[in-house]
């Protein structure tokens, strides 16, 4: 089940950035660095999203986007270094964007955020 949520999450993620312009380059890259979500593309810049997925609840106790820590993100960096190196991409401008999706099972629905250049300090 939690796996389903997360592959559900990163569908409606797709669906909500094609809906925003961008292009999907890949989905699922997996390397020995550790994995992208998806890497999208808009306007000639390279985007890498890390997607989290959760059920929806009345009271979060802590959002999807504060499991994104330091280490994570740093993981998410060296994948994406070696993705940028593996495609010859390195002419491209590109960042790092966070999208949480916190889904309601029962009654259908989502809810969705964008944090643009989640990643800077």
């Amino acid at each position: 089940m939690y796996h389903n949520l997360g592959r559900m999450g990163e569908e409606i993620a797709c669906k909500y950035l094609i809906s925003k312009n961008y292009t999907i380059l890949n989905r699922n890259y997996y390397c020995r660095e550790g994995e992208l979500d998806i890497v999208g593309q808009l306007k000639g810049k390279i985007v890498f999203f890390e997607v989290k997925s959760c059920h929806f609840q009345e009271e979060l106790y802590s959002f999807p986007e504060e499991s994104v820590n330091r280490s994570k993100m740093r993981k998410v960096i060296n994948t994406a270094y070696h993705y940028i190196s593996a495609n010859n991409l390195n002419n491209f401008e590109f960042r790092f964007d966070i999208i949480t999706v916190e889904i309601d099972l029962k009654c259908n629905r989502h809810k969705i955020s964008h944090f643009i250049n989640a990643f800077e300090d």
